[in-house]
């Protein structure tokens, strides 16, 4: 006789998403490393989910991994690129690496995905203000950028 899960069992995508929450948890209690660990998991259950590439390359970025962080969100855009967050996660990560211009398309991306982000607003705001509309080489922007990242 087969069992049929009742409402209320716990689904491979329950599990997943718990993973992704307790990531999320760890990385606001200041737990990068674990993050990491936690979203690394998440991967592998479910390689097509872009939150866990989000969560990944988030504590990525915390651990100053910014390549893995930039790798973890491309995979991430290319699973969700209507998810604006993601864009402006990894706006965070090209400032990180000192390139306003990629950084710049995806906080716009972002905006147009999600006008009410008012931090990649004031942080496009910051940008424009110090490199002009139009900007100036990337390489003059990664010894100032930092102090306007989400923290």
């Amino acid at each position: 006789m087969d069992v049929v899960p009742s409402g209320d069992a716990p689904t491979d995508l329950d599990h997943v998403d718990a993973l992704v929450a307790a990531s999320r948890a760890e990385l606001a209690a200041g737990n990068p490393a674990g993050a990491y660990a936690t979203a690394e998991r998440v991967t592998e259950l479910a390689p097509d989910r872009a939150s866990g590439f989000a969560c990944l390359g988030e504590a990525a970025l915390a651990l100053d991994r910014v390549q893995p962080a930039l790798s973890a969100l491309l995979l991430a855009v290319a699973r969700d690129p209507t998810n604006a967050e993601i864009h402006a996660l990894l706006g965070r990560v090209h400032l990180a690496r000192g390139r306003v211009s990629p950084a710049r398309a995806s906080f716009q991306e972002a905006l147009r995905l999600q006008p009410d982000l008012e931090w990649v607003r004031v942080t496009q705001a910051h940008l424009t203000a110090a490199f002009g509309s139009a900007g100036r080489r990337d390489a003059y922007g990664h010894c100032c950028v930092h102090r306007w990242q989400k923290r």
